[in-house]
């Protein structure tokens, strides 16, 4: 019985090491020290829609930004579901912080790792009280976004757009393009 008990512990250990070693070498390949494990299972049709509340400026935003990302010639490409049924959405949010943006996505972890959905917004509240070279800033903070949209995550690389809290990048930088290469080859 305890020979049995131990032996159902080892493969458990054994699995889990296993997987851990399979999602840290995954994102550690492209420079990623956050955990962003998940990847689209179709990365050259990677579709999204607005949220019927977004203004024309901030869906201008982002359409750049998506425009910026598709002309890099990786793997990854994004592009409006005029049918509006992608449960994917890009939009704006109102949130009392210094927080620029935000991007999220559930994913299945079994069985490749596939993102079945992602949301990215741009806080509207802090761009409202920033005065100075807003449309700027919100173009650098899309990109930011779309990065995580794409399934990066942050970088320790300069340049890179995918730093974090540092945007002075309005284009996509070798680092990005580098790791969508490597997320999807």
């Amino acid at each position: 019985m305890f020979k049995a008990k131990n032996f159902k512990v080892v493969h458990v250990a054994v699995f889990m090491f296993v997987l851990f070693f399979t999602f840290a070498s995954y994102a550690l390949a492209y420079n990623n020290y956050d955990i962003h494990s998940c990847k689209w299972a179709s990365p050259g049709t990677i579709k999204y829609k607005f949220i019927s509340t977004t203004p024309t400026d901030y869906k201008t935003i982002f359409a750049t930004a998506v425009v910026r990302f598709n002309a890099e010639g990786t793997n990854a490409n994004m592009s409006l579901d005029y049918g509006g049924t992608t449960p994917n959405t890009f939009g704006i949010y109102s949130e009392d912080s210094n927080t620029m943006g935000t991007t999220s996505y559930t994913c299945t972890l079994i069985f490749g790792s596939t993102i079945n959905s992602s949301d990215s917004g741009l806080n509207n509240l802090y761009f409202y009280n920033t005065p100075n070279r807003k449309d700027e800033l919100q173009i650098k903070v899309a990109l930011h976004e779309l990065g995580h949209f794409q399934a990066l995550g942050h970088s320790s690389v300069t340049p890179a757009v995918m730093q974090s809290g540092i945007l002075y990048y309005q284009y996509p930088q070798t680092d990005e393009v580098s790791g969508l290469n490597s997320v999807y080859p």
